[in-house]
């Protein structure tokens, strides 16, 4: 090969890997679905999501609820993050964070167990997702937010996110959080949601919007770029059910429907008549994303979740 052949082949390489985003992947080890793909690597070349642990009720104490899936299939320790969350049962717990912040001494006790589970298992990251808070509780997320922070941090981990709706820079502002995490975890989904009317979980637009009150606020080197590759199931009278795209490919053969485009959301969309009404974010509408996330110089992105995704994800990503 000449010079000038070798040398465009090199650029070409640099560039193709440069157009790809870094993937964290979030697991579901409750879900056998994510866990068969846990184990057959399908996201390699991904950080993977498979910690999962609470915080109770109660007092606030952490608590790993699921073994490590990827640990418990590997005789390797892999880099791994994992997610401190106030869900706990069937919601989350804003309460937990309201008692952590008022109480000093829970507040060390669960600082300090936090720091011991992230040193066990080696974590190099932690997500933290303490979800369901208002405006009126913005200085105790502060307080708990930076304790469980440095916790972290003391037990290893090199990187400490938390997660964010969408749509609330007040109850979350960036400002306040930013000193005491590295990066914004803004979760780009549930523009329509299980108890919601039928629609797509995250339009092209509405997305490419949301993330960019993220970026002004807090720049694009502070921010991950959370994006759905799953669907909601919407039957009449019911709340939607969380399915993927083995389901939807499942469901267009037993009703002999196909599965369109939204022209305007960008959403894979199948229509069932009585049966419900599905919508999917699938590999298509992720490669769109990823060309909205890029052109707001976003170069992290978080897949929700592992095992309901359309395969084309991985190669969009990069990642297989």
């Amino acid at each position: 090969m000449g010079r000038r052949a070798l040398a465009a082949a090199v650029f070409a390489f640099a560039t193709a890997c440069a157009s790809h985003p870094r993937v964290w992947v979030f697991t579901a080890p409750w879900d056998a679905r994510s866990n068969t793909a846990v184990v057959r690597d399908v996201a390699r070349g991904a950080t993977l999501i498979t910690g999962w642990i609470a915080l109770d009720t109660l007092g606030g104490l952490p608590e790993a609820l699921f073994p490590d899936t990827l640990r418990s299939t590997r005789g390797e320790r892999p880099a791994r993050f994992t997610i401190v969350s106030s869900y706990r049962g069937d919601r989350f717990h804003p309460e937990a964070v309201r008692r952590l912040a008022a109480d000093p001494v829970a507040r060390s006790r669960a600082a300090d167990e936090l720091a011991r589970l992230v040193a066990e298992e080696r974590y190099e990251g932690v997500v933290l997702d303490l979800e369901a808070l208002a405006v009126a509780d913005t200085a105790d997320l502060t307080v708990v937010v930076g304790a469980l922070a440095a916790a972290a941090r003391r037990g290893g981990a090199k990187d400490v996110s938390i997660a964010v709706p969408a749509y609330d820079t007040a109850a979350y502002p960036p400002r306040l959080l930013l000193p005491r995490v590295d990066r914004l975890l803004v979760m780009l989904y549930d523009q329509h949601w299980a108890g919601s009317e039928p629609g797509p979980v995250a339009a092209r637009g509405w997305a490419a919007e949301q993330l960019s009150t993220w970026v002004a606020a807090a720049g694009a080197d502070r921010v991950v770029a959370a994006l759905p590759v799953y669907a909601y199931h919407w039957k009449p009278g019911s709340p939607g059910e969380t399915v993927g795209w083995d389901e939807l490919q499942a469901l267009a053969r037993q009703s002999g429907r196909e599965a369109g485009r939204d022209s305007i959301s960008g959403a894979l969309r199948l229509q069932l008549g009585d049966s419900g009404d599905v919508w999917l974010s699938d590999g298509p509408l992720l490669a769109e994303n990823l060309r909205d996330v890029r052109a707001q110089g976003v170069r992290t992105v978080a897949i929700w979740r592992l095992g309901l995704e359309d395969p084309a994800v991985w190669r969009i990503l990069g990642v297989k």
